[in-house]
């Protein structure tokens, strides 16, 4: 109806005006027409219509909100040598006198002028109107060399029905495409619908029909299993074939299909005939839905109603029974936050009756969680998700606070949907976990702050846990939970992850010993391990413990213990031996003594007899006085009663006196078979000083010669001393029987020789090299002895130089 308007004004326009304006008016309207996208259309006829009326610029907007006056861009064509910029959206001003009216003249054209950059003068805004509505508007910016001269306002008029007629079919189009959207959904909707109907109409727990004149389109599963019949032999059978031939039945059906033709619903109680000749009588309730569905029956067996019937009465009970008997709160609360029931073990658990409970709020039961808002959430997820499972805490009317789990979800009652609410008491289970894990957090401190290392292992043998004494043992980069236990670094991985295998098979606790390279502390160290099995509620073994007690000082005591028993049995052994010597070292010199002095009184011996007498027993008598001190020395050092005095000593000069004051004891012992001497460059050498307490060197000296008078039978006994920087070693050389490699450390032993059996060769207390030692130890020196078996010996001392 619109284009047949434009088509008259063409007509119009053909006898009023010039054919070339008629021709110009007959393109726009072709390219209108024509043009398939809008885009381009608005582009060219833009540029069609300024270059036919030498405009500066055209542009067409259209509306893209109609409540706030919004106007986008939709084609333009503008000269190039133009500096207008058409902006991409424009909105106008309507008074507020005008408010509510349409009226292209309520609005402030000024303003619109101003959002382009131009002024009245400069050009022409015509409004496209459809239906009383501003659809849109054209702009026409003149050439400023020609103002207003020649511009045809018939055209402008023209154009402004020509695109109103465009914006309006483009909205039809629009909305038609938005119908065939609408149209198809439905057709989608409705397939689905059927489908959905029909698996229904399959799955029913009742009988179901579709009956089209009379015959049977579908028939489910139900209806033939109840009369013995395939569905296939009951499909396109007439309803009437299947009833008792008897006429009153068959006026009864026609009566029933016309009830339900003229109400769309009917009821009749139906005899069918089943395949075997047995009746069946069924109550059917009969709905007409489209022409398309014909008639729906629905038939249910008067026995099965009964027995539903006696089921559902039943069923209530039972569920009430059940609700009543659960230790939860059962809550059912209605859309509108109506309570519509509780059980008792509600009301007990909160304190309220059922009367309180259904004029309470929420905010009273659950105060710590912001009430309302918590149920409202709890509300939106069951609708959501369909359920709804947390914790909250609930409080009591006496004021009791409560820790309840609570599990949401939605039951339909008198075909309304409920929210079903079951509100379980776990205030216990709380306390319990926080006792669990304040009890946790004390194991956890107590097994960190322990000295021993702790390991607990799974029965899959994985590591569950560990305190950071193992951390120090095995080294952090080397332990972590979760690592399987024949990968820690045991010295014998196998053997400990078979000793965990055994305890989680034989229940049974295993200790063993074990010597690990700390990488904590650097060092080895021993532990005891324990591995005892942990059991559930169930008596299982389900992890074993590992507990390892560090040790090492106690094996270190044990030794040192073996060590300091085993001295003390070797120097029980070496006193039994040294008093058993010393008895017979006293006793011989004294029998000398006594023998030769009794001898002194015999007449019959002459004066140099006797005199000889006189010299044993002097001999025997100094034997007998040295090995005297000698006891008496080394009481004294065992006491703390010896005392040193060191000085400096001018040593050659201390070495030349000691050797002139012993030999001509030397001389008289040896005669001329052993040769006594200084050292030979003794005389080139400097002089040097030393620190020491002469008397104790000359007593070290001294039980040097003794033992070289003792040991040496032929060859040399030699003194002298060698400067070694800031020490001077002082010797004493022999060419006795020499001392054993492996007895020359024991020979500076208490109570020590290298010989010790009771049938000895030489004598002596075994007290002097030790003594000797120890008065060369406290003038801060050292003592040895370099000798071979059978090459002689060179024992010497090490004492402080002066400088």
């Amino acid at each position: 109806m619109f284009y047949s308007q434009q088509s008259e004004i063409l007509r119009d326009y053909e006898q009023s005006y010039d054919r070339h304006l008629f021709a110009f008016m007959m393109e726009m309207d072709d390219l209108v027409r024509a043009a398939p996208d809008s885009l381009i259309l608005w582009s060219k006829l833009s540029k069609l219509v300024r270059n036919q009326q030498n405009l500066e610029a055209v542009a067409f907007y259209k509306v893209a909100d109609d409540e706030f006056k919004v106007f986008n861009l939709v084609g333009s064509d503008i000269s190039n040598e133009s500096s207008f910029k058409c902006t991409s959206c424009l909105t106008f001003f309507t008074s507020p006198d005008c408010e509510g009216n349409d009226n292209s003249s309520c609005c402030d054209i000024s303003y619109f002028f101003t959002q382009l950059g131009m002024t009245t003068d400069e050009g022409y805004i015509k409004e496209i109107r459809i239906n009383n509505r501003c659809y849109g508007w054209i702009l026409f910016k003149l050439d400023k060399s020609r103002k207003d001269n020649g511009f045809n306002f018939q055209l402008l008029e023209w154009l402004g029905r020509l695109v109103a007629w465009k914006y309006g079919q483009e909205e039809l189009i629009s909305k038609q495409q938005g119908l065939q959207c609408d149209l198809q959904q439905l057709t989608q909707e409705m397939t689905h619908s059927r489908l959905f109907v029909r698996g229904l109409y399959r799955e029913a727990p009742w009988g179901v029909m579709q009956v089209s004149n009379g015959r049977i389109r579908f028939v489910n599963s139900k209806i033939a299993e109840a009369t013995g019949y395939d569905v296939s032999d009951l499909i396109n059978k007439y309803v009437s074939e299947l009833l008792y031939p008897d006429n009153g039945c068959i006026l009864k059906l026609d009566h029933f299909f016309a009830e339900i033709g003229s109400t769309g619903k009917g009821n009749m109680d139906m005899s069918i005939r089943c395949r075997n000749g047995r009746p069946l009588v069924y109550m059917v309730k009969g709905f007409t839905f489209s022409a398309d569905d014909g008639i729906i029956l629905f038939c249910c067996d008067k026995t099965d109603i009964s027995v539903v019937e006696n089921s559902l009465t039943e069923s209530e009970a039972r569920n009430r029974k059940i609700l009543e008997a659960n230790i939860d709160g059962v809550f059912i609360i209605s859309r509108k936050g109506r309570l519509m029931y509780v059980n008792q073990a509600g009301c007990e658990m909160t304190g309220y009756s059922r009367n309180e409970l259904t004029d309470l709020d929420l905010e009273t039961l659950f105060p710590f969680n912001k009430g309302l808002e918590d149920y409202f959430s709890i509300t939106r997820v069951i609708r959501r998700d369909l359920s709804y499972h947390g914790d909250s805490q609930l409080l009591r009317k006496n004021g009791e606070m409560r820790y309840v789990e609570i599990h949401g979800t939605t039951i339909s009652l008198g075909e309304k949907e409920h929210y079903y609410f079951s509100i379980h008491d776990i205030t216990r289970r709380k306390r319990n976990e926080s006792e669990l894990k304040l009890s946790e957090q004390k194991y956890r401190s107590l097994s960190e702050n322990l000295p021993d290392c702790i390991l607990r292992i799974g029965k899959d043998g994985l590591v569950t846990y560990y305190n950071s004494v193992s951390g120090v043992l095995f080294g952090d980069e080397n332990i972590t939970i979760g690592l399987l236990v024949s990968y820690l670094p045991f010295p014998d991985q196998k053997k400990i992850f078979g000793i965990v295998n055994r305890v989680i098979t034989t229940c049974v606790i295993e200790h063993i010993e074990i010597e690990h390279f700390s990488v904590g502390e650097d060092r080895n160290v021993t532990l005891d391990w324990s591995f005892s099995p942990e059991f559930n509620d169930a008596g299982e073994c389900y992890s074993v413990l590992g507990i390892g007690r560090n040790i090492t000082l106690r094996k270190e005591a044990e030794k040192n213990l073996i060590l300091a028993k085993e001295k003390a049995e070797a120097a029980d052994k070496v006193k039994s031996v040294f008093l058993a010597n010393l008895s017979h070292e006293i006793r011989t010199p004294l029998n000398a003594i006594v023998g030769f002095a009794n001898l002194l009184d015999k007449p019959e011996f002459g004066t140099l007899q006797k005199k000889e007498f006189s010299e044993v027993i002097n001999k025997n008598a100094d034997n007998l006085i040295w090995m005297i001190n000698e006891i008496l020395d080394y009481a004294k050092m065992e006491s703390g009663h010896l005392k040193i005095i060191n000085n400096p000593v001018d040593l050659k000069e201390f070495l030349f006196g000691i050797f002139q004051s012993y030999r001509p004891k030397m001389n008289l012992h040896f005669k001329d078979h052993v040769e006594f001497r200084l050292q030979k460059t003794f005389d080139l050498k400097p002089s040097v000083k030393i620190l020491a307490d002469v008397n104790r060197l000359r007593q070290v000296l001294t039980n040097f010669f003794e033992n070289a008078i003792k040991f040496v039978d032929e060859g040399f006994v030699e003194l002298g001393f060698e400067i070694e920087t800031d020490w001077v070693k002082i010797y004493v050389k022999d060419s006795g029987i020499g001392i054993l490699k492996e007895n020359q450390s024991v020979i500076f032993e208490a109570f020590r020789q290298e010989e010790e059996t009771p049938s000895k060769k030489y004598g002596g207390t075994g007290l002097g090299l030790a003594i000797c030692k120890r008065l060369t130890e406290a003038m801060g020196g050292s003592i040895g002895v370099v000798s071979d078996k059978n090459n002689g010996a060179c024992f010497f001392v090490r004492l402080k130089r002066l400088v």
